[in-house]
């Protein structure tokens, strides 16, 4: 019985994993940039994916950060 475990045939499959923190990729590209923008908002807003209308979220920013002149500035 203690000769059973020789008998199974096992297969050692290793799958290399590297951690890429997308973080630290775009740090690297900015500082190579000059900490210039690399892709617009409406490229983040896709590469987000929250959204199925990029242009209409894009629109809905530019109106909320919009000044409004009849609003008094403190």
């Amino acid at each position: 019985m203690h000769n059973d475990i020789d008998l199974l045939k096992v297969e050692n499959v290793i799958t290399p994993f590297r951690i890429t923190d997308e973080k630290d990729t775009i740090t690297n590209i900015m500082t190579g940039t000059g900490g210039k923008q690399i892709i617009s908002q409406r490229q983040g807003i896709e590469v987000l994916g929250w959204s199925e209308n990029p242009e209409e979220i894009l629109r809905e920013i530019k109106e909320e950060n919009a000044v409004d002149a009849t609003e008094p500035s403190f």
